[in-house]
C-alpha cells in the first residue's frame, strides 16, 4: 500500500504541475483520483481523500462524458460517509444514481447502489437501504468479475437488517458473505460475515458467540479499515459480554484510528461506548460527558443509525438504562447527573 500511495503521489505531482493543462490531462487527473481512491479507502485514509476529491471536483464537472463525473461523484458520496457526513453523502450518491440512471450506465448505477444502502442505514433509511443493495446485487450478475458490487452491497443490507433486528436475516447474509469470500478467496467478504454473524449471535443473546465471530472477523482482515471497523463493532460485543478491558482496548484503537485518518463514524461510536466504560469504572462525569460528545458527533453528521444503536444497546434512553446495565444504582447515578431526560426525549 505504502507503495502504491509513492507511485500515486508522484503521478498526481507530474499532472497537477503541468503548465497550461489540456482537457485530455484533467481527465487523466480525475482518472487517476479515482484509481487512488481505493488507496486511500483501504488504508481508511478518508481525510485525504475527501480532501483531494473535493478540490478537484469541479474540475471533473466539465469533462465530456457524464460517467466519469458521476463516479467520480460516486466516490466521493461513499467517502464523505466515512465522514460523518451522512446527508452530504446520501445527496452525491442521489445525484451520482441519477446520472446513471440518464445514461443507463450501469456500472455507474451498480456503484452507486452499492454505496447507498450503508449511507441509507446510517442515514436510518433501512427499507431504502435494502432496496438498493438488491438492485445492486441484480446489476452483479452482469459484471461476474467485478466481486466489489456482490460483497460490498451485501454488506450494506447486512447493516440495515442489523439495524432492523432481523436476526435470521441477518444470519443469512453474514453466512453468503462468508461462502462467497472462501469460494473467491476474498478476505474483506470474509471479514465483514464473520462480523455480521457476530452482530446476528448479538441479537440472539448468544454474546459469547458475537465475540468469537467478531475475534474472526477482525483477525482475517488484511486491511486497516475492514480491520479498524470490525474492531469497533466487536468492542461493542465485549461491552455486552461484560469483557470491559477488551472493550476498552478495542474501542479506544478504533478511536485512535479514526481520529488519526479523520473516519468520524468510528471516533463518535468509539466516543458514547467509551463514555459507557468510563461510567462502569466509576467516572460518571467524565464518562457522560465523552458519551454526549459521541452524540453530538452522531447528530451533527446526522447519523440516525448510532443512535438506533445506542437505544438497542441500552435499552431506551441511554441515561436511564446505562445505570442498570453497568450496575451502578439509579439513586447514586442521579447525584452524580441530576439531569436525565426522560425516556425518547431528544439528544
Amino acid at each position: 500500500m505504502d507503495e502504491s500511495h509513492q507511485y500515486y503521489t508522484e503521478a498526481y505531482q507530474l499532472i497537477v504541475e503541468l503548465p497550461n493543462k489540456t482537457k485530455s490531462d484533467n481527465e487523466l487527473l480525475i482518472d487517476l483520483l479515482m484509481k487512488w481512491a481505493l488507496v486511500f479507502y483501504y488504508q481508511g485514509e478518508f481525510g485525504r481523500l475527501t480532501d483531494l476529491f473535493e478540490e478537484h471536483l469541479d474540475i471533473a464537472k466539465t469533462l465530456d462524458g457524464k460517467s466519469r463525473y458521476g463516479m467520480f461523484r460516486a466516490w466521493l458520496g461513499f467517502a464523505l460517509l466515512c465522514r460523518n457526513r451522512i446527508k452530504d453523502s446520501y445527496e452525491y450518491l442521489m445525484e451520482a444514481l441519477e446520472i446513471g440512471e440518464q445514461l443507463n450506465d450501469q456500472k455507474l448505477i451498480g456503484y452507486t447502489c452499492t454505496w447507498l444502502p450503508w449511507t441509507c442505514a446510517y442515514y436510518g433509511l433501512l427499507d431504502e437501504a435494502i432496496n438498493y443493495g438488491e438492485r445492486a446485487q441484480e446489476i452483479s450478475r452482469v459484471y461476474p468479475s467485478d466481486q466489489y458490487i456482490y460483497f460490498k452491497s451485501l454488506g450494506g443490507m447486512a447493516l440495515a437488517t442489523y439495524l432492523k433486528g432481523d436476526k435470521q436475516r441477518l444470519f443469512e447474509i453474514g453466512k453468503k458473505l462468508v461462502d462467497f469470500g472462501r469460494k473467491q478467496s476474498n478476505i474483506r467478504s470474509q471479514s465483514m460475515g464473520h462480523g455480521f454473524i457476530g452482530g446476528a449471535y448479538a441479537l440472539e443473546g448468544n454474546l459469547q458467540a458475537a465475540v468469537e465471530n467478531g475475534e474472526k472477523g477482525v483477525g482475517i482482515a488484511a486491511d486497516p479499515f475492514y480491520a479498524e471497523y470490525g474492531r469497533g463493532l466487536l468492542g461493542r460485543f465485549y461491552l455486552s459480554n461484560n469483557q470491559i478491558e477488551k472493550a476498552e482496548k478495542s474501542l479506544c484503537r478504533s478511536l485512535q484510528f479514526g481520529e488519526e485518518f479523520r473516519i468520524e463514524i468510528l471516533v463518535a461510536a468509539s466516543q458514547v461506548f467509551l463514555g459507557v466504560i468510563k461510567i462502569a469504572r466509576g467516572h460518571m462525569i467524565s464518562g457522560l460527558k465523552l458519551l454526549k460528545k459521541g452524540q453530538r458527533t452522531c447528530a451533527e453528521g446526522h447519523m440516525i443509525c448510532e443512535r438506533g444503536l445506542i437505544d438497542r444497546f441500552s435499552g431506551g434512553s441511554p441515561y436511564l438504562q446505562l445505570p442498570k446495565f453497568v450496575g451502578i444504582p439509579l439513586e447514586h447515578f442521579r447525584q452524580v447527573y441530576p439531569l436525565i431526560p426522560v425516556a425518547g426525549s431528544a439528544l
